[in-house]
């Protein structure tokens, strides 16, 4: 897929013969990429217009989980080549995954304790704020002493 193939060969009413050692001749050529090069990829569906849409099920929050501030991804565009597909140029740049910054997150399900079981501290106590997350990322407690 996505290559143009020449063979030449002999026309049917030759009548020469080849020798052992001839071989066909072929030229091969890249083609440009159509929308039929490409198909939906993991967590998306055709939809009935032909678009690749998000299943159901899928949540894109749940692949950038491990990315952390500074880093790079990928981010998917829905779309991706079809296996042994060597077309070029033509319509890729617009189904390819694009390179993209990690965002910086905050954590989710922070929930905050003092010593009097209270949301306020009193001046001078101990403050321990704890760090939850619901989808399982590492946070670092916080301790503060004689709050002023």
């Amino acid at each position: 897929m996505g290559v143009k193939r020449i063979y030449q060969k002999l026309k049917p009413t030759s009548r020469c013969v080849m020798g052992k050692t001839h071989s066909v001749s072929m030229m091969s050529s890249s083609c440009e990429c159509t929308e039929a090069d490409f198909e939906c990829d993991y967590g998306f569906e055709r939809q009935s217009n032909g678009k690749c849409a998000p299943a159901f099920w899928f949540h894109a929050s749940s692949v950038s989980r491990r990315c952390t501030a500074g880093m790079m991804f990928l981010n998917t565009t829905g779309y991706r080549k079809v296996v042994s597909n060597n077309c070029s140029a033509g319509v890729s740049m617009e189904y390819t995954a694009k390179r993209q910054q990690c965002q910086v997150q905050a954590p989710k399900g922070l929930h905050l304790v003092t010593s009097e079981g209270t949301l306020t501290a009193t001046l001078g106590s101990n403050c321990h704020l704890p760090c939850f997350s619901r989808g399982g990322r590492q946070c670092k407690d916080e301790h503060y002493t004689g709050l002023r």
